[in-house]
């Protein structure tokens, strides 16, 4: 057809444009993601630490003094119960563990939003995918040991990819459909 060259260029650029546009590396997030939620039964739990108990007194005699009062009688007490029962004084409090079950529950509560995270990159969600990233890293902060390497590893991918740049329908403007009806 004669006189194409200006519907030519039009359609050149347009080509331009679509293969310009930020192409959202979904296989390699899912991917990601699926080697993150093979870990996620090996990361610690929160669990409690008993603090140190405290340190227990030289078992010392009664003191002959008065104004001793208060120590010769926590002493007679410590002496006696210590004849009975043994009673044992934390420096901390001491928190409550998770029962088992509890412990199943936030497992499987923190592999749902993983796989949330990643079928929301396959329906193409962008919305959704952050915001279960975000609830990962919330029960990851509530419920496990921040100070393991595995968990601090785990939190700064979550992080990382959150971070990811995801535009799954980018406004484009064609020139070529403007063009074409000039030319026909």
């Amino acid at each position: 057809y004669p006189n194409t060259e200006a519907l030519r260029a039009a359609v050149n650029q347009d080509l331009q444009s679509v293969l310009a546009l930020p192409v959202a590396p979904v296989d390699e997030l899912y991917f990601t993601l699926y080697g993150l939620t093979k870990q996620l039964s090996k990361l610690p739990l929160n669990m409690v630490q008993l603090p140190d108990a405290v340190s227990d007194e030289q078992q010392q005699g009664l003191t002959e003094n008065v104004s001793d009062w208060q120590q010769n009688l926590k002493r007679s007490w410590q002496i006696l119960v210590d004849d009975f029962i043994k009673i044992r004084e934390r420096s901390a409090p001491i928190e409550p563990l998770l029962s088992p079950s509890e412990q199943v529950l936030v497992r499987q509560q923190l592999a749902f939003y993983f796989a949330q995270a990643q079928t929301a990159l396959l329906n193409k969600q962008a919305q959704v995918f952050a915001t279960s990233l975000i609830q990962a890293q919330q029960v990851l902060s509530d419920f496990y040991d921040g100070s393991s390497p595995a968990v601090i590893s785990l939190t700064e991918q979550l992080v990382i990819l959150r971070q990811t740049p995801l535009q799954f329908n980018p406004a484009v403007e064609f020139v070529s459909g403007a063009a074409f009806e000039e030319w026909s």
